[in-house]
């Protein structure tokens, strides 16, 4: 299946007024504050390459700093907050993600291959609730997924991997107290919500 090369650049420069933004004060609660100025400044590149044989390379790296640009007291845990100040960068936010990706389309008579691996990483993240950027972060990760359909005629089986490696990844955290057995100086300490952990789906189809 033919494709053709492609490279495509993107920047920009967003400053918002009065942004909404979430707060956690604990793990249960969630509500709305308004953040007098903020700024999502970045720029992304995309680029695919046709190789021999019916192969395909294509890739991505984007860059996005999601930052406060005034200073705000945003409710939180900490038994010590710290206002967020211009510069913090936004939690659950990492500042770079990555995917490259090689794929293959090919006839062989009347079999048809189409499938693809990629592998998408993501940097650091602060937690939810360290507005002020004062805790360590959630680290980043890499994790890969394999897709790979054969269609004969009429008839299509496909193969879908996620987590391929079967990493072991957090995807989300916050800050918040650990009540179960603290009592009155109970410690602030990270809750976190893990990838997926390695996951098969085979299905098929009749074109009628």
């Amino acid at each position: 299946l033919p494709h053709e090369a492609s490279l495509d650049i993107d920047g920009f420069w967003t400053d918002v007024l009065d942004d909404i933004q979430f707060a956690s004060p604990d793990l249960t609660h969630v509500y709305f504050l308004n953040v007098p100025e903020t700024r999502r400044v970045g720029a992304e590149v995309t680029a695919k390459v046709p190789l021999v044989g019916g192969a395909r390379l294509e890739g991505s790296y984007s860059y996005m700093a999601a930052t406060y640009q005034s200073t705000v007291q945003i409710q939180t845990s900490d038994t010590l907050p710290r206002p967020a100040r211009p510069g913090d960068i936004f939690p659950d936010s990492p500042l770079h993600r990555g995917r490259i990706a090689l794929g293959i389309g090919r006839l062989l008579g009347p079999l048809l291959i189409d499938g693809d691996i990629d592998l998408r990483g993501y940097s650091s993240q602060y937690l939810r609730g360290d507005e002020s950027n004062q805790r360590p972060q959630i680290p980043g990760y890499t994790v890969s997924d394999l897709d790979l359909a054969l269609t004969f005629r009429r008839y299509t089986v496909s193969v879908a991997v996620e987590n391929l490696f079967d990493r072991q990844y957090s995807t989300f955290g916050i800050e918040a107290t650990n009540s179960v057995g603290g009592g009155p100086n109970a410690p602030v300490v990270p809750f976190l919500t893990p990838g997926f952990t390695r996951r098969f789906t085979v299905s098929a189809s009749v074109r009628l």
